[in-house]
């Protein structure tokens, strides 16, 4: 009657899910192609984080079906109760799934770094990441008795009493983006202390340095709750909190999975491709016997202590990634840089004998 033209962008967040589930369904494949024969806490939590996070992008498709995304004068009752009842849902695994990342990069830490302080450091995130799952998931799923005036309020024709939810929104959001803040620059210093090339340690910063990209979206997002925390018409200024959200949930997944990627794509590229000379490549060319003649040398056999002491550096290196199943990126370079210092130093001997 107004002559107002009804608005629809209900194919924002179908759009945007399918975009980012599938990356975050590759990258967590490629991680259980890598270490599908030695699984560790981190990789629990982060295939627990996917299946948290694959059923609340999966709720997007019916409720942008229902008209989420449309305004809310427009839409059947029924479809409006629909879409507060997935909405809630959603808000559940949004906490669940959050928390279980964390828990993921966390548990990478601890087998990480094996210094006594960074690991009281990172036990101390970890229980206060499992108070935070605690102090929003429990308050969330109890917001308002009944439980069902949750999803019917709007109709007015319910009694029922809540929480004030915007207020517990806006908490739960600037907690996220703290805690987030304080999980992803825990390593940092740590990595710039590396006595790697400045190559490596710049590629193993910004791997890291990619989880601040979830701390960006948490603070987009928080900006677009405060935004819309009175609207009157949920169903279609809230589509932005709900897309964000997505995006936040899958990338943290995408991010946790980036070190095991990495190994993948080295392990093909070498299988495909061949790449240098790996560490045991190296060890055999300077520990075989000469094939022929060289300043006096044929027959010579390398120096049964000097034997020894390359065994020992190249066999810690292989006892250890037994015990600690997969190989860690920073450990790998760490392994490869001294196993390249222990070559570098038998292959100077050797050229001084032949001298």
């Amino acid at each position: 009657m107004c002559g107002i033209e009804p608005r629809d962008i209900s194919h924002i967040t179908p759009a945007v899910t399918s975009v980012f589930m599938a990356l975050a369904i590759a990258a967590t494949l490629a991680r259980c192609m890598e270490s599908r024969h030695h699984f560790g806490p981190e990789d629990i939590f982060a295939l627990l984080a996917l299946f948290l996070a694959i059923p609340m992008g999966a709720l997007e498709y019916p409720m942008a079906k229902d008209g989420f995304g449309k305004d809310i004068w427009s839409l059947p009752f029924d479809n409006i109760t629909r879409i507060v009842k997935f909405t809630y849902i959603l808000q559940l695994l949004y906490i669940a799934a959050l928390a279980s990342t964390k828990m993921a990069f966390l548990c990478l830490f601890l087998r990480l770094f094996p210094s006594e302080g960074i690991r009281r450091a990172i036990w101390l995130l970890i229980a206060i990441n499992v108070l935070y799952f605690l102090a929003f998931f429990l308050p969330t799923a109890l917001n308002c008795l009944p439980v069902s005036y949750i999803w019917t309020k709007w109709t007015g024709e319910t009694e029922g009493s809540c929480l004030n939810f915007n207020a517990f929104g806006i908490a739960n959001a600037t907690t996220n983006i703290a805690l987030d803040l304080a999980v992803i620059s825990l390593p940092l210093h740590k990595i710039a202390g590396l006595s790697v090339s400045l190559s490596k340690k710049i590629m193993l910063l910004s791997m890291f340095g990619l989880g601040f990209f979830i701390t960006v979206v948490s603070i987009l997002r928080l900006r677009v709750v405060i935004t819309y925390q009175t609207s009157a018409n949920a169903t279609y200024d809230t589509v932005p909190t709900s897309y964000w959200s997505i995006i936040e949930c899958f990338t943290g997944i995408v991010c946790i999975n980036i070190p095991p990627i990495r190994r993948l794509y080295r392990k093909i590229s070498h299988f495909l491709f061949g790449t240098a000379q790996t560490e045991e490549q190296v060890y055999h060319d300077a520990t075989r016997e000469p094939s022929g003649p060289s300043d006096g040398s044929r027959g010579r056999r390398m120096p049964r202590m000097e034997l020894s002491i390359l065994k020992t550096v190249d066999t810690t290196v292989r006892h250890e990634e037994v015990d600690k199943g997969m190989e860690t990126d920073m450990e790998c370079l760490v392994h490869e840089h001294d196993s390249e210092r222990s070559v570098d130093r038998y292959q100077d001997q050797q050229r001084g004998r032949r001298r």
